[in-house]
């Protein structure tokens, strides 16, 4: 599983691509989730804005997870759990589950 390391009230904006089979799958018509929740008994922590590449055919799959210094100020100091979710026409794909490790900020 892969882990990040992120500041409580750091700003998140994380650049992200979605390919199957080694091949970048267009986003126009997905919906896509990313939730974060605890790693130890599952509740939600928050959810991570999507904002796909306007230009989808020539960055085809690629896109940002963000999320606002506000929210994750309140995000608690431990390691979380996060997935993004796609789904077109009914069909759901998520990707590999990767760990973020909230730590304390000290410059406040």
């Amino acid at each position: 599983m892969e882990e990040i390391r992120h500041k409580r009230g750091d700003t998140i904006d994380w650049p992200f691509t979605y390919s199957v089979d080694g091949q970048p799958v267009d986003l126009t018509e997905h919906q896509i989730e990313c939730q974060v929740r605890k790693a130890v008994g599952r509740e939600l922590v928050g959810e991570l804005v999507i904002i796909k590449d306007p230009d989808q055919v020539n960055f085809a799959g690629q896109g940002r997870l963000t999320g606002a210094a506000g929210d994750i100020a309140t995000w608690p100091t431990e390691k979380l759990i996060a997935d993004i979710q796609y789904t077109l026409d009914g069909s759901v794909a998520s990707s590999e589950t990767f760990a973020i490790v909230i730590e304390s900020d000290v410059t406040e």
